[in-house]
């Protein structure tokens, strides 16, 4: 079987769905405030960027699962003695797996009452599962830092850039967004504002790596071919 990535196709396909969510969002915000109905018959919930279980969700652990997988296959492509560090490629794919988990199960988000416990009331980090995974951030950059600058340059920049843009949405506004949410509530157009560009930063930022590594493959392999067998050796 062979397993063939068209960058341009796939980037259009999921840009197209995601700008359809994130118009849905808009227009459902948009609604809500000006008719005071904070329902809208159950809509709001479902297509609302920073509401959980929800069709954001859903696509957003897609792609990051897509994400996982490519880098794992990427990583089965390098395993070779030419190939370039297969088991760096399987770890990045490990982290995205927990990210893929994480934006289902809302994992971040049960940590902030027991570090707000240890730290104390905190306006700024009011979400205060930022501080961890904002260590952890930095001890991935650190760990891959090599990795990245022996890539190829195009590669490297697009991982580069999506992984700003993500980290930008998911720490840099989460903490901007609980700020405003401690000081003046979260039922608010601006509270909104935050958690929308929050949430299309991270969307972008996915994208553009799940983009990055299709156009790597296409690049590197022009295809991955995957061998499915019975575990016995062939007559």
């Amino acid at each position: 079987m062979t397993f063939r990535v068209s960058t341009r196709r796939l980037a259009f396909l999921l840009s197209s769905i995601a700008a359809l969510l994130i118009a849905t969002h808009v227009i459902l915000q948009a609604v809500r405030f000006w008719s005071g109905n904070h329902f809208l018959l159950g809509y709001l919930a479902a297509f609302s960027l920073g509401a959980e279980n929800n069709f954001p969700t859903y696509f957003a652990t897609i792609i990051l699962l897509a994400c996982s997988a490519l880098l794992w296959l990427i990583g089965a492509g390098e395993n070779r003695p030419d190939g370039y560090r297969p088991y760096h490629w399987y770890a990045l794919g490990a982290v995205f797996l927990f990210l893929s988990m994480d934006e289902m199960m809302s994992i971040h988000e049960r940590l902030s009452e027991p570090i707000r416990l240890l730290i104390g009331e905190n306006q700024v980090f009011y979400y205060a599962w930022v501080l961890p995974y904002a260590v952890f951030v930095v001890l991935v950059a650190a760990a891959f830092w090599r990795f990245l600058l022996h890539l190829p340059r195009r590669t490297a920049r697009l991982l580069v850039l999506s992984g700003t843009l993500y980290v930008c949405g998911a720490l840099g506004f989460e903490t901007i967004s609980g700020y405003h949410s401690a000081r003046f509530g979260n039922v608010n157009a601006v509270y909104v504002l935050y958690q929308t560009v929050e949430e299309v930063l991270e969307i972008a930022g996915a994208l553009l790596f799940l983009y990055a590594l299709a156009d790597y493959i296409e690049r590197r392999f022009q295809a991955i071919t995957i061998a499915l067998t019975n575990g016995r050796p062939p007559r």
